[in-house]
């Protein structure tokens, strides 16, 4: 049986806040891991965050971490796309 992958986005959680949105993020990928491992799960986050959180975030062997540096050209990029694409994605 072939594996799904699963990702999830965090690269815009600050690592200074806790609570709310960090909280739900945290606790998503903590129920992904109790699952059985007919899954790979690929969370993409920050550097940040992941050195401040890393212990919170580290559950299984099937999760993996792209971490993203936080260059101009990068967070450009990333608030582009979460500003102008996915708001006006429906036309």
């Amino acid at each position: 049986m072939k594996k799904n992958k699963i990702g999830i986005d965090i690269i815009d959680l600050s690592p200074s806040f806790y609570g709310g949105l960090d909280t739900y993020c945290v606790n998503l990928i903590k129920g992904f891991s109790k699952l059985k491992n007919n899954y790979d799960l690929v969370i993409f986050l920050n550097r940040k965050y992941y050195e401040k959180r890393k212990n919170d975030l580290i559950f299984k062997k099937n999760i993996s971490y792209k971490i993203y540096e936080e260059k101009f050209f990068n967070l450009f990029i990333i608030k582009l796309y979460n500003r102008v694409f996915i708001p006006f994605s429906f036309l």
